[in-house]
């Protein structure tokens, strides 16, 4: 009997502990715009990609930040909630004009928001929620 319980636990345990897992899915449809993918400050891919597909993530929140190839182009970070059993997908997508105008921008590259590191930078991008899915 304690041999069919421990076999069964062993059977058994691995499906919920993969049941519980969740996936980030983070694209863009812009030509020329690749991007490398940190979340809470580890780095996701070593090359910039336009796709990045992170799977078997702990349900939690995490602090996604995205660094985009272009010199110019400031970072986004965003707050991510993953849901346990989920897979969430994001777009970079293009920010309107006015909101581009009126956003502050800056990397906080230094102690001071005056650095011409940061003057230079454009954030012409922002990223979307398009979909929760729930994992089978």
């Amino acid at each position: 009997m304690k041999k069919i319980i421990i076999v069964f636990a062993l059977v058994i345990m691995p499906l919920f502990m993969t049941a519980q897992s969740s996936n980030l899915i983070i694209l863009t449809d812009k030509p020329n715009v690749e991007f490398r993918v940190y979340l809470n400050g580890d780095k996701q891919n070593n090359f910039f990609q336009k796709k990045i597909e992170i799977e078997d993530l702990e349900a939690k929140t995490y602090m996604v930040r995205l660094s985009f190839k272009g010199e110019n182009l400031a970072d986004i970070t965003r707050e991510v909630e993953l849901d346990a059993n989920h897979e969430k997908s994001f777009a970079i997508k293009q920010k309107g004009a006015l909101k581009q105008k009126f956003q502050k921008i800056g990397r906080n590259i230094g102690n001071s928001m005056n650095d011409k590191e940061d003057s230079d930078l454009i954030a012409p991008y922002e990223l979307k929620k398009i979909s929760n899915v729930e994992l089978n």
